[in-house]
């Protein structure tokens, strides 16, 4: 089965499926206006997958933010994982987040499904926030 990848743009995610290396990612940004249309080969291409699929299969997800379209899209990826796991397959999620609405889609995402889920933070995107200071000349 050839691999999937979808690079990433101004407004959908990075996509990998490679089934030999056992890699299934989705990173990023989507912010699609028709996500239904980004996302369906990644959709199709996961179809054939669980007709064969590896012994276990570990999603990661990591996504910096998505829309309620992306995030109709998003589910139906993670419905037909929680499908595959009840067919027998060993199946487990991995949510990274590095801010608090990401954190609660995962915990909302996790809530509907009947498959391990692990919520992580992302310690690539702690403290990119430069530190500013503020000082008053003016009190002198």
């Amino acid at each position: 089965m050839e691999k999937l990848i979808i690079e990433s743009s101004e407004t959908g995610p990075f996509i990998l499926f490679d089934k030999q290396n056992n890699t299934f990612k989705i990173e990023g940004k989507s912010v699609l206006e028709d996500s239904q249309l980004f996302f369906e080969p990644a959709l199709n291409w996961l179809d054939q997958y669980c007709q064969w699929p590896n012994t276990i299969t570990h999603f990661e997800f990591n996504m910096e933010y998505f829309n309620i379209s992306s995030s109709k899209s998003i589910l139906s990826i993670l419905y037909k994982l929680n499908d595959l796991n009840k067919s027998g397959h060993q199946v487990k999620v991995t949510w990274y987040y590095s801010e608090d609405e990401m954190y609660e889609s995962g915990e909302d995402f996790a809530f509907l499904l009947k498959i391990p889920f692990e919520l992580k933070e992302d310690s690539r995107k702690q403290n990119k926030i430069p530190v500013l200071s503020y000082v008053d000349n003016k009190s002198k």
